[in-house]
């Protein structure tokens, strides 16, 4: 049963559609995943995702610029903590 449904969007499902990838890749912290929420919401729903999809690959990309920017100082951080020293 389940191999034959499908995804697909009708004109009163596309509102729902428009935020459903980009509310799912919100979390990410990675370049490569903003990118293929970017191709994915194109592909699935044309040029009408995309501004939806870029707003949210633009929060992606920021919290990816500040992990590599931060990621050595908060794990030296999270190691002091684990051990005991600060």
């Amino acid at each position: 049963m389940l191999g034959q449904l499908g995804w697909s969007v009708s004109r009163s499902d596309t509102a729902v559609a428009l935020h459903l990838l980009p509310g799912a890749a919100s979390g990410f912290n990675e370049s490569a995943r903003a990118a293929a929420l970017i191709a994915d919401q194109q592909r699935l729903l044309g040029d009408a995702g995309k501004k939806t999809a870029k707003e949210t690959a633009a929060a992606i990309e920021l919290r990816s610029r500040i992990r590599t920017r931060d990621g050595a100082s908060l794990a030296a951080s999270l190691a002091g903590a684990t051990t005991g020293k600060r």
